[in-house]
């Protein structure tokens, strides 16, 4: 279901050569060994879904797009060039770079897809900022680390991880004030009338309460990209390596389950659970029809 590199003799070829770098930087290759394996067995703790993990890990192509997606590139100093002979290393950089363009395409497709499904009365100005709820740098980065992601990265202590993590804390432990006072979640109904709509899935509790409507809660302008970037740029990368692996279907079935929170307060219960909390919901009118 994913790229048939095989039938591309470049692309097999590029493909093949990564193969080799990854097992020559012996000093290293058991970090890439275990920052993958470690990520599909965390994916599949997330997902319920061991037949698709279980095809990403015994295909080869999928564990080294695998690698290459949490190679983050903030590792790239002069560190970075002083250990890795004749920079090879960089070569996983570029297919990195390549595979966040398949990631950050494909990403956008499948989320604005899944909103058309579920409300199909909705407003080109509904669909948009539900977008924008779901994918603003924001909100990936806080998917991204809060789903604990950021500990298969190679980087993983980057200083943007943990003024992150900061940052998540004390936006949770608002959120939570105020879910409380809602009965657990952020709409009328609480922790039940969450469930109520995820049922049929694996999910028991709500676990973003330190998101609201594209922003983390409390801060009414977006965070610094210096935070973010790297972040939400990694989320981008594993999704396209996962699409070029199983498929565009697939992938965004592995993903669903880490959206699906974000996915299911329809336009105007945005508007109205997150006015005066979040700018994002007075900035994205309904619009026409």
């Amino acid at each position: 279901d994913g790229f048939p590199f095989i039938e591309h003799p470049d692309w097999d070829r590029e493909m093949k050569r990564l193969h080799q770098i990854l097992h020559s930087a012996q000093h290293i290759f058991p970090s890439f060994e275990k920052n993958a394996s470690g990520f599909c067995q965390h994916l599949g703790t997330l997902t319920n879904l061991p037949n698709i993990i279980d095809g990403l890990q015994s295909d080869s192509y999928s564990t080294i797009l695998l690698k290459c997606a949490l190679f983050d590139y903030s590792f790239a100093d002069d560190e970075y060039e002083s250990t890795c002979e004749d920079l090879w290393l960089e070569r996983l950089a570029i297919m990195r770079e390549k595979i966040f363009h398949v990631g950050n395409a494909s990403l956008q497709l499948n989320v604005v897809e899944e909103l058309y499904h579920r409300y199909l009365g909705a407003t080109s100005g509904d669909i948009h900022l539900q977008k924008i709820c779901v994918l603003s740098m924001d909100s990936l980065a806080y998917v991204f680390v809060k789903n604990g992601f950021h500990k298969f990265l190679f980087d993983r202590n980057a200083n943007e991880i943990l003024s992150f993590q900061t940052i998540m804390e004390e936006a949770d432990e608002l959120g939570s004030e105020e879910w409380e006072r809602r009965g657990g979640w952020i709409l009328p109904g609480g922790i039940e009338e969450f469930q109520k709509r995820i049922e049929g899935t694996h999910i028991v509790l709500p676990r973003y309460p330190g998101l609201a409507a594209g922003r983390i809660f409390g801060r009414k302008k977006k965070l610094n990209e210096s935070i973010t970037n790297d972040l939400q740029f990694s989320m981008k990368c594993i999704f396209g390596a996962l699409v070029l692996s199983v498929g565009l279907e697939k992938a965004w079935t592995l993903f669903l389950p880490v959206f699906l929170e974000l996915l299911v307060l329809s336009p105007e219960e945005l508007r109205k659970c997150y006015a005066g909390i979040s700018p994002m919901v007075s900035h994205y009118s309904k619009g026409r029809h």
